[in-house]
């Protein structure tokens, strides 16, 4: 049956380059052709038959005429509307193309862009090739091989006829695609950065931690390196005057963006619970940033925060990491992420639990089971005093609400549990809706997690508007 579809899908390409073939110079023909593969190969066959001959072709010239011109550099964009009298093809949808490096996230951040457009997207193609150009950007040929990697990229989106709505789309996409370009180009060097904390821990490190702690850190920072976390922006900082200030020229990323390094206050008659996380004296620390990332995933990006000291081990300033950890740590055990592993370890001995005993047993399989982010973010103290208060539920009929705030108040995170009979989309709803009456939100998330457990948990994250004391 598969052989069957590939076997019409090709039928057609075949006929879409016969169609096309007396249209172009012959000496046009390879490159014509591989373009038309290369995008439609891999198109399901359902998609590539709701196109009329006509408009297939019409589609083509297309990325054809867009392909011709390119400075290999900046990413082209184009949003339209195609109609006959133009570009002798028509579309009940909007367009967009694309032309960039053939460097890693283009589509899911272009997909992420449209998203909070608002634009509903129908169709996506995408093509890579090697290309020859010369010096003004005119394509000479193209190729499967070669080093100067392009990716075409086609999408169709709802109808827009608002120009300055099409203006928008653009915008928005070519933003995009510049943040992926600088979170590219800059990874290597914040891949080093990791390497960097991992040698300066190895020639000295403060007397006063503990050298256990210290060790797991360096291997946490080994373990982060290894395809583990997205890296998106690295900057150092320095404490002065009760400032953050951001080191000159330490901006890597995303951080390139800011026309100027970056100040905060620090101010404990406003936040106690941020001067508290500034200064205290703990090596590793982290916490969410107050916007989702551009890049990738629409997800609230992670910092990580690796403290420098003075000989009175006093915070004077450190590194920062941004960035998104992989799936593969949100599905592999806790067990298997450092710093993280020796959080639950130490949880468990404060709890002054036997091991092997039923309450030890139990507050261990709650802590593998804890949502990754809390493990990530929390303390120990503070994952043994809700993991401590979810075991004495004792597998009862009973709900239970913990909430916890992030040391910027910019966030608050929500653990529900509930019985599994009584649980529901509305109940969930209805929750939501109650605590984000109680908090000002600008924006939520959420996960539902089932276990052989009588409970269901749901955790919700509120991105607030103003920070919450």
């Amino acid at each position: 049956m598969a052989s069957d579809i590939r076997v019409v899908r090709q039928d057609l390409i075949d006929t879409l380059k016969k169609r096309l073939k007396s249209h172009f110079p012959e000496n046009r023909d390879p490159d014509l052709s591989l373009m038309i593969q290369k995008t439609f190969e891999h198109l399901s066959l359902s998609d590539l038959k709701c196109y009329t001959e006509t408009d297939l072709a019409g589609l083509t010239v297309s990325m054809w005429q867009h392909l011709q011109v390119w400075d290999g550099k900046t990413p082209s964009v184009r949003v339209f509307n195609p109609d006959i009298e133009q570009h002798e093809w028509q579309s009940t949808h909007t367009i967009v193309l694309a032309i960039t490096p053939e460097i890693p996230f283009i589509l899911d951040s272009m997909r992420l862009a449209l998203d909070r457009c608002g634009a509903r997207i129908h169709t996506i193609m995408h093509s890579e090739f090697a290309s020859v150009r010369d010096e003004k950007g005119q394509l000479l040929s193209l190729g499967e091989k070669g080093d100067a990697r392009e990716l075409l990229v086609y999408f169709e989106i709802d109808r827009e006829t608002d120009p300055i709505q099409l203006t928008h789309i653009e915008l928005a996409i070519n933003e995009v695609l510049g943040d992926v370009k600088l979170a590219v180009a800059d990874f290597r060097t914040m891949l080093q950065k990791t390497t960097d904390v991992i040698d300066e821990l190895a020639k000295s490190q403060p007397a006063f931690l503990d050298g256990d702690a210290v060790d797991e850190v360096r291997v946490f920072m080994k373990w982060l390196g290894a395809n583990h976390f997205t890296f998106l922006a690295y900057d150092e900082y320095e404490i002065v005057d009760d400032q953050i200030k951001q080191v000159k020229g330490s901006a890597l990323g995303l951080f390139k963006k800011r026309k100027k390094p970056k100040v905060e206050m620090i101010d404990d008659t406003v936040n106690d619970d941020m001067s508290k996380f500034v200064f205290e004296p703990r090596l590793i620390s982290f916490h969410k940033s107050g916007k989702k990332s551009t890049v990738h995933r629409h997800a609230y990006s992670d910092y990580i925060l690796i403290k420098k000291f003075n000989d009175k081990g006093e915070v004077i300033g450190g590194r920062r990491f941004l960035g998104l950890f992989t799936s593969s740590v949100y599905n592999n055990s806790p067990q298997n992420v450092p710093v993280v592993r020796r959080k639950i370890a130490l949880a468990l001995e404060k709890s002054r639990f036997l091991p092997g005993t039923h309450n030890y047993k139990e507050l261990t399989q709650i802590l593998f089971s804890f949502p990754r982010d809390e493990l990530i973010q929390c303390t120990s103290d503070e994952l043994l005093a809700v993991t401590s208060q979810v075991l004495a539920i004792k597998e009862r009929r009973q709900i239970r609400l913990f909430l916890r705030k992030d040391p910027y108040g910019r966030f608050v995170s929500a653990l529900l549990y509930i019985p599994k009979d009584i649980y529901n989309t509305r109940l969930r709803e209805n929750v939501r809706k109650m605590l984000m009456q109680y908090f000002d939100v600008d924006g939520w998330d959420f996960t539902t997690y089932f276990s052989e457990s009588i409970l269901a948990r749901s955790r919700y994250v509120f991105r607030l508007k103003t920070p919450f004391d």
